[in-house]
């Protein structure tokens, strides 16, 4: 008998005995979730500490499948490309207005933001993050980030 036989009805513990030569798994290679990029993202190459900018991106959903969940997009400031616990937010904005968002389409966001007042001057990134606590599942909880450097003085 292959494992790929057994009912899950059919199987207890203590009753399985086989051999690696016997199991078989199969997969096919079928995703039903969409995946949401920050394809693109703008905004000024240099800001002040507590100033007022206007930024935009465009969120797509790159697959053949609708996303039809809700989620909220943020902005924040960071050292680095890579979003952490110790970047600061600046903003989220909710995406009811654009969801769902069937497949192969986007929606952008333009806003104006403030940056913090109390930060670190020098080279920095807006990181502009999808879906930021993974309300809609995807094939890529990875790709959900976009960084775009910014000189703060």
């Amino acid at each position: 008998m292959k494992l790929s036989d057994l009912l899950v009805s059919d199987v207890i513990a203590s009753d399985l005995a086989f051999t690696s030569e016997e199991i078989t798994v199969s997969s096919t290679a079928t995703n039903n979730l969409p995946n949401l990029v920050v394809e693109d993202a703008t905004s000024p190459t240099q800001g002040v500490l507590g100033g007022t900018f206007e930024v935009s991106w465009t969120v797509s959903n790159n697959t053949d499948v609708d996303a039809i969940a809700s989620w909220y997009d943020y902005v924040y400031l960071s050292d680095d490309e890579i979003y952490d616990s110790t970047d600061a937010y600046i903003i989220a904005q909710w995406t009811g207005n654009n969801t769902p968002l069937p497949a192969g389409d986007n929606y952008t966001v333009t806003r104006n933001i403030t940056l913090p007042g109390n930060g670190e001057t020098g080279s920095q990134y807006l990181l502009f993050i999808a879906d930021r606590y993974n309300y809609q599942e995807e094939t890529d909880e990875t790709d959900n980030v976009t960084a775009v450097a910014i000189e703060i003085e």
